[in-house]
């Protein structure tokens, strides 16, 4: 798995870097976020920006905010992980406690299932520097 933090003041850009450099470089990916606005945020950034530069790729939002399933979201997730284990680019957008809910071995680096995993972490107080890992 890769590992690569993103460090800066708060809007200098590290979000949307971390999203292009998503976007552009063909892996499997799991991004947890703390909201789920920003989970469906990030995936129509995403989904827009692989349209415009006429990429394949795989975005799928989870979260409990969706209606319509009959599943949990940590079922959902764990079944997309598993869905996109051969995918060439495939981003799976979850919420912290989607992410916090499912089993640690799921998100393993075996088998291939994933590339990446990206979780932004909250400025700590008083540092003015947040990060994404």
């Amino acid at each position: 798995m890769n590992l690569k933090i993103y460090s800066g003041a708060p809007g200098s850009g590290k979000t949307l870097s971390v999203l292009n450099d998503v976007a552009d470089t063909p892996g499997r990916y799991v991004i947890a976020v703390p909201r789920k606005e920003l989970a469906e945020e990030f995936g129509a950034y995403l989904r827009e920006r692989l349209d415009a530069k006429t990429r394949s790729a795989t975005v799928k939002t989870i979260h409990s905010g969706q209606t319509g399933f009959r599943e949990g979201v940590v079922r959902r997730i764990e079944e997309a992980v598993r869905d996109h284990a051969d995918s060439a680019h495939c981003v799976l957008l979850i919420t912290h406690e989607g992410f916090l809910g499912s089993d640690p071995v799921l998100f393993e680096q075996r088998h291939g299932q994933l590339s990446s995993l990206v979780v932004p972490q909250s400025p700590l107080s008083g540092l003015g520097e947040a990060n994404w890992l």
